[in-house]
């Protein structure tokens, strides 16, 4: 396998992270999954998690976020009960400075002091995923195209999170 690329955009703002346990402030918008990871969250609630946390999150709302919408199911309190598989949307998104203030989106007020991974990272870690889309028999592309590749198959995680949550 690849070695992924270390090539990050650097915020213009340098400081520590403003993330911190208990921020979900990134939890209340749109989070794409990949097949590959909406795979995964399935094996952790059906072989890892716990059946009353499982339980508990059966019982909150479909529609949660800022307005009824948009926010992650897997949010309980103020922790992400799928935290060891949560997908890369998650897993890269890195505000420095100051935690966000309720509502925020600092890509929008201060995207200085949001860290993103190039398309040439992303494009190599999705590439480090394609031969398990080879092995369900997909066509897959050279390891230069699997950002594309990647975004033909995303979706909300909140559009499976009720499947991915029902599964026994």
């Amino acid at each position: 396998m690849q070695a992924l690329p270390r090539r990050w955009k650097r915020p213009r703002a340098g400081g520590q992270p403003g993330c911190a346990r208990g921020c979900g402030n990134c939890c209340h918008q749109v989070i794409p999954v990949t097949p590959l990871e909406a795979a995964g969250l399935r094996w952790y609630v059906q072989e890892e998690m716990a059946e009353k946390t499982r339980a508990a999150l059966m019982q909150r709302p479909e529609k949660i976020g800022p307005g009824g919408g948009g926010s992650c199911r897997f949010m309980l309190g103020d922790s992400c009960a799928v935290y060891p598989v949560r997908p890369v949307a998650c897993r890269r998104y890195l505000v420095l400075g100051q935690a966000c203030a309720p509502g925020e989106d600092p890509t929008v007020t201060r995207p200085e002091q949001v860290l993103r991974p190039s398309r040439e990272t992303m494009n190599a870690a999705y590439a480090a995923t394609l031969p398990y889309y080879t092995a369900l028999g997909e066509q897959t592309p050279c390891p230069g195209e699997a950002f594309a590749f990647m975004a033909a198959r995303t979706v909300a995680l909140e559009a499976l999170c009720q499947d991915i949550l029902k599964c026994r």
